[in-house]
């Protein structure tokens, strides 16, 4: 039997608790039934009813998230397509909030699992930078925080570039908010991973802040006008993976100080040559 049955089998039992014990629910076994699991666009979006279930939505929406991050293009387009199309049908705030908070629990869940914190990191980033997130600042502030918070838990001192690198799309994604405590975690954060050993980490997290510098409604929230165009002109005109960081590291308090910030106590691991192997600690607060 292949696992597309046995999942069928599971949720059209004639047993009122369902079967091996697994609660049953009316929405779900209409759901399932026989379904051509070889066409990924019909089977995630024949699957969105699990999306309310309180009993399997915050598994169901791991391993959507987990087909987002990879696998091939058809199913990176349409887990994506699926989760864009639930979001758009949420009408109030609550519900997004709720689902954030969903989205948390699959990453405290999975800390340290790469297998699913980088698709999940790539996931929360593509959503920040759509249009779903960006109206509701107040009511979701607590969930983006406590997103920032839990990225920055599942990098600290990590070696895996690709998670640092995910994480840098996540912070940057969150300049679109208005909340300036908010913003100022997230610069601190970008600006730790601006001057990272890894000079892949260094390179994308430059690119990634120029471009949210550029896009943000309102940079004074941050910084005045002349300290945005300073910032904007480093960020673009450094060369930031052909220079060693002892040479970068010669600019660094200007940098910081265009933010506002000063930056965290030299230590041998922030003066590390590019290619050492460095503990991640990123600055919360």
């Amino acid at each position: 039997m292949e696992y597309a049955d046995l999942l069928a089998a599971l949720f059209t039992s004639n047993d009122d608790q369902g079967a091996f014990g697994i609660p049953k629910e009316k929405v779900i076994s209409e759901a399932v039934g026989y379904l051509p699991w070889r066409n990924a666009e019909f089977v995630f979006t024949s699957i969105r009813p699990f999306f309310d279930s309180e009993v399997f939505s915050v598994s169901i929406l791991k391993g959507l998230i987990t087909s987002s991050g990879g696998l091939t293009e058809s199913t990176l387009k349409a887990s994506s397509n699926s989760l864009f199309e639930y979001l758009s049908s949420m009408r109030d705030p609550s519900h997004k909030k709720h689902f954030l908070g969903k989205l948390i629990r699959i990453f405290e869940l999975n800390l340290r699992d790469e297998r699913v914190t980088v698709p999940l990191m790539k996931t929360i980033e593509m959503l920040l930078a759509s249009d779903y997130l960006t109206e509701q600042t107040e009511i979701l502030l607590d969930e983006l925080t406590q997103i920032h918070a839990v990225t920055v838990q599942e990098c600290s001192k990590s070696k895996n570039i690709v998670k640092l690198m995910s994480s840098a799309g996540v912070f940057a994604a969150m300049l679109v908010q208005t909340d300036k405590t908010l913003l100022g975690k997230c610069v601190k954060s970008l600006l730790f991973l601006l001057y990272h050993a890894f000079p892949r980490v260094r390179k994308l997290t430059a690119e990634k802040l120029y471009t949210a510098l550029l896009t943000m409604e309102d940079a004074t929230i941050l910084m005045t006008e002349d300290s945005y165009d300073q910032a904007v002109e480093m960020l673009s005109e450094t060369n930031w993976d052909g220079v060693q960081l002892k040479e970068l590291n010669l600019h660094k308090d200007r940098m910081y100080g265009l933010f506002g910030l000063v930056p965290p106590p030299k230590t041998t691991a922030t003066v590390a040559k590019p290619n050492s192997d460095v503990d991640m600690k990123i600055i919360q607060t």
